[in-house]
C-alpha cells in the first residue's frame, strides 16, 4: 500500500524498458557477511567473483549484535504476537541469498514478468532489517514493560538497566558503522567538471562512459546515455548530445518560425513559440506517454522517437510536464492506505491490553 506512489510507475518503466541478467546468487555466506560484518565500505562488504560489483547501497544491511539479541528475544518471547515479522524476516532473508537452488523463492519468482526485471536478491536484505527492527523494538518493550513473570523488583530493575545497556551500546554501534559508508562516497576525490560550464542546459554524450553523470551535472549538463535506472538499448536512442554530429539544439521547429526557451527543469518545460505555419516542435527529450500538454494549443506526438508537439500557426506559450504514468492511481492507493491504517490505530486504542 505505502509503496504503490512508486510501485505503479515502476512498472510502467520495467514494461517500456525491460531487463535481465539479474545477480542471481549471493548464498547464505555473503548473507550473512552483509548483515554482521563491520566493513561496511563504500565498496561493499565482500568481493565475490558470483556477485557483480556494487557497494554498500546494493547490500549494505548491518545489524548490531546487541539489537539482534533484542530481535530473537521479540521473535521468541511473543511468538504470537509478532508472528507476521518473524515470517518476514525470514523470507527476506532466504530472497536475499538469491538463487541458490534452481527452485529456489528467488529463482521461481522471476519468472513473474515484473520481477524479472529485478537483479541484486540482496537489496532483499533492507526489507529484512525492517523486520529485524520491529522484533528488537518488541523484544526492548518485553524486557522493559512486561511483568508477567512475577519477578522481584530488583530482579527486573536490573533486566530494565541491561535493557537499556543493550540498546544503547547498539545505537552507538550503528553510529560507529553506519556513516563510513558515506564519508567513502567519493574517497576524497569529488567529481571535477571536465567540461566547462553550460549557461543554458544542453545534453552531453559520454563516449567513454555511462555513469559520470555528476560532473556533467556540475556543469549545468544533462547526460544523453546515462545508466542508473535501466539498461536502455541506447542504440535506439534518437537524443542527441551537443557533441554528436545532427544535433540542432535541445528544441527545434521543423517548418519556419522561432522557439525560445522559457524555462527548463526535469520534468517540466515552457517555450515561447511564433510559428509561420502548422509545424512541430521536437524537444531533444525521449518520448514516454507520461509526457503531456498543460499549456497552449498543440498535441503531443512520438516524433521517431523524441518529445514532438503538433502546433497551428501564430505565437503561444507552450508548457509540458511529465505526469508520470500510473503515478496518481500509486498515489491515491498509497494515501488510502495511509487513512486505513489510521483508522485502525484509532480502533486499536479502544482494545484493552493483554499479555500473551
Amino acid at each position: 500500500g505505502f509503496g504503490a506512489i512508486k510501485l505503479f510507475p515502476a512498472i510502467h518503466e520495467i514494461g517500456v524498458h525491460p531487463r535481465g541478467g539479474y545477480v542471481d546468487w549471493i548464498g547464505p555466506y555473503n548473507t550473512i557477511l552483509c548483515i554482521f560484518s563491520r566493513k561496511q565500505a563504500f565498496e561493499g562488504a565482500f568481493r565475490d567473483p558470483r556477485v557483480a560489483g556494487g557497494g554498500f547501497w546494493e547490500h549494505g544491511a548491518y545489524i548490531s549484535p546487541t539489537l539482534a539479541v533484542l530481535a530473537l528475544i521479540g521473535a521468541l518471547g511473543w511468538w504470537r504476537k509478532p508472528w507476521t515479522w518473524s515470517v518476514g524476516a525470514a523470507t527476506f532473508f532466504i530472497l536475499a541469498m538469491g538463487g541458490t537452488s534452481e527452485y529456489s523463492p528467488y529463482v521461481l519468482l522471476h519468472k513473474l514478468p515484473f520481477i524479472a526485471s529485478t537483479y541484486a536478491p540482496s537489496r532483499n536484505l533492507f526489507s529484512f532489517v525492517l523486520c529485524v527492527a520491529v522484533l528488537a523494538g518488541l523484544g526492548a518493550d518485553l524486557l522493559l514493560c512486561d511483568s508477567r513473570y512475577g519477578l522481584p523488583e530488583t530482579i527486573r530493575m536490573k533486566v530494565r538497566w541491561a535493557t537499556i545497556a543493550f540498546i544503547a551500546v547498539g545505537f552507538v554501534d550503528l553510529l560507529m558503522v553506519s556513516p563510513l559508508s558515506l564519508n567513502e562516497a567519493f574517497n576524497g576525490d569529488v567529481a571535477v567538471p571536465t567540461i566547462p560550464y553550460s549557461p543554458q542546459f544542453r545534453q552531453y554524450r559520454d563516449p567513454n562512459s555511462s555513469t559520470n553523470m555528476l560532473q556533467f551535472n556540475l556543469s549545468n549538463l544533462g547526460a544523453v546515455n546515462c545508466w542508473e535506472t535501466n539498461f536502455i538499448d541506447y542504440s535506439r536512442n534518437n537524443v542527441l548530445g551537443f557533441n554528436q554530429p545532427g544535433y540542432r539544439g535541445e528544441q527545434y521547429l521543423l517548418g519556419s518560425g522561432a522557439v525560445e526557451l522559457r524555462k527548463w527543469t526535469p520534468n517540466a518545460l515552457s517555450y515561447d513559440i511564433d510559428s509561420g505555419g502548422p509545424t512541430i516542435l521536437v524537444i531533444n527529450q525521449v518520448y514516454d506517454d507520461g509526457w503531456k500538454l498543460t499549456e497552449g494549443t498543440g498535441t503531443l506526438v512520438n516524433h521517431d522517437g523524441l518529445l514532438g508537439i503538433l502546433i497551428p500557426r501564430g505565437h503561444q506559450r507552450i508548457r509540458v510536464a511529465y505526469k508520470g504514468v500510473n503515478f496518481r492511481p500509486g498515489m491515491t492507493i498509497s494515501i488510502l492506505t495511509a487513512v486505513i491504517l489510521f483508522l485502525i490505530w484509532l480502533w486499536e486504542k479502544k482494545i484493552p491490553v493483554r499479555n500473551y
